[in-house]
């Protein structure tokens, strides 16, 4: 479905998959038609409204801050885009961009 969208006129699709590159959709759609960029670390998602990481409340009646538990990568689709290129990201350097 990605793939088809960015075909239409000058539209980039961009996905944030866990980064699963053992998949069999991987390697008959991801990398031949898009450019990969694998994401070293971890990406913290934000909450919209706060800017603040989500907080879980333990057993123990203790705040900790809720993670991604995978490793993510971006594929990206579109009309100028490298197709079939890997590229690596370090997320914690991006940042702070």
């Amino acid at each position: 479905k990605a793939y088809k969208e960015s075909l239409k006129g000058n539209t980039t699709v961009m996905l944030l998959p866990i980064n699963k590159q053992d998949q069999k959709w991987f390697h008959e759609f991801a990398i031949p038609f898009a450019e990969i960029r694998i994401v070293v670390g971890r990406v913290n998602f934000v909450d919209a409204l706060t800017g603040l990481r989500p907080v879980k409340i333990n057993k123990k009646g203790k705040k900790v801050k809720e993670g991604n538990s995978q490793g993510s990568m971006l594929i990206i689709f579109g009309h100028d885009v490298e197709k079939g290129k890997i590229k690596s990201y370090d997320w914690k350097k991006l940042e702070k961009c």
